[in-house]
C-alpha cells in the first residue's frame, strides 16, 4: 500500500485549501497543527483559503518541491465543486497532482473532504469522494476519510461540527486531527527510527 519514501528531514506536509489552513480559525487551530502536537513533530502546513485543485497543480513546485518531507497530504476539491467544476475533472487534476508528488519521491496521502451542508454541493462532493475512494482502493493508494467523521450512524451530517456550510468548527477540526493521528502514528514511529 505504501511506497517507501526516502528518508526526509520533515515527516509531513499538508497541502490544500481552507480545510487544510484551518479556516475560519488560525492555522494553529487547523487539524494539521493539532496533529503536529499529537505526534510531537513539526509539520509544514500549506493550506490557502479558496485554493482550487488547478492552483494546487500550478503552485506545486513553489510549495512542495523545496520541502524535504516524507509524506504529503492532498486535501482539495471543495472550492472547485462550489464553483461548478465537474467532479470528474477535479478528480483527474488531483490524480495528476498525486502522481507528481510520487515522482518527487514523497508519499502522497489523499484526504477525502468533509461533507457540505449545502445539499446541491454535497451531491457533487459525494461523486468526487466516491471517485477518489474507488481509485485509491483499486490502486492501493493510501487515503484518509474525513467524510465519515462528520456523519452519524445513519449517514446524516452532524451539523454541530460546522462553523458554516463548508468549514468545520473547532470540534470538527479536532476530530480530523484525531483521525489523521490514527493514520499517521504508526508511520511516524517508523520514520523516527
Amino acid at each position: 500500500m505504501f511506497s517507501k519514501p526516502q528518508k526526509r528531514k520533515i515527516f509531513l506536509q499538508t497541502y490544500g485549501d481552507s480545510l487544510t489552513e484551518g479556516y475560519p480559525y488560525s492555522p494553529a487551530k487547523s487539524w494539521a497543527s493539532l496533529l503536529a502536537t499529537q505526534l510531537g513533530t513539526g509539520i509544514v502546513i500549506s493550506g490557502a483559503n479558496g485554493r482550487l485543485i488547478q492552483e494546487m497543480l500550478l503552485e506545486k513546485e513553489e510549495h512542495l518541491e523545496g520541502q524535504d518531507t516524507a509524506y504529503v497530504t492532498l486535501l482539495g476539491g471543495t472550492n472547485d465543486i462550489y464553483l461548478g467544476h465537474d467532479p470528474d475533472d477535479v478528480f483527474l487534476q488531483l490524480k495528476e497532482l498525486h502522481h507528481w508528488v510520487e515522482i518527487q519521491g514523497k508519499q502522497p496521502i489523499i484526504c477525502l473532504p468533509p461533507p457540505s451542508l449545502d445539499d446541491l454541493i454535497e451531491v457533487k462532493l459525494i461523486a468526487y469522494r466516491e471517485e477518489l475512494r474507488d481509485w485509491s482502493i483499486r490502486s492501493g493508494k493510501p487515503f484518509i476519510d474525513f467524510d465519515y467523521l462528520f456523519r452519524n450512524e445513519k449517514g446524516e451530517i452532524l451539523t454541530k461540527l460546522y462553523h458554516d456550510p463548508c468549514h468545520p468548527n473547532e470540534e470538527g477540526y479536532q476530530k480530523m486531527a484525531k483521525q489523521a493521528g490514527i493514520f499517521f502514528k504508526p508511520l511516524f514511529d517508523k520514520w523516527k527510527k
